[in-house]
């Protein structure tokens, strides 16, 4: 088995957890997060997109979200998006 397979089983073991709490805890910020890093983490871009962004509406203050939105943005050459979301993890323009 190689390191990339067992990431991806990890991830995808990560995301069915984070999935399972929420389905008791909605609004839990730390399992919505872990869901994020791991549809990330499984290639599911707009879906971890999602996830981050939703975080910063709901827990603007929260620096996380905003920072790993900031990779998915820069990743997909949206670089000015990507310049934002950093802003707003900084606390600019809050």
């Amino acid at each position: 088995i190689t390191r990339a397979r067992v990431i991806a089983l990890l991830a995808e073991q990560a995301q069915q957890k984070a999935e399972a709490g929420l389905a008791t805890q909605p609004n839990d910020a730390q399992l919505r997060f872990l869901k994020g890093v791991a549809q990330s983490q499984r290639g599911q871009s707009e879906a971890a997109s999602a996830t981050f962004t939703a975080l910063t509406q709901d827990f603007p203050e929260l620096p996380e979200p905003y920072n790993n939105l900031a990779v998915l943005e820069a990743a997909a050459g949206r670089l000015d998006a990507a310049r934002a979301a950093l802003a707003r993890a900084r606390g600019e323009g809050v």
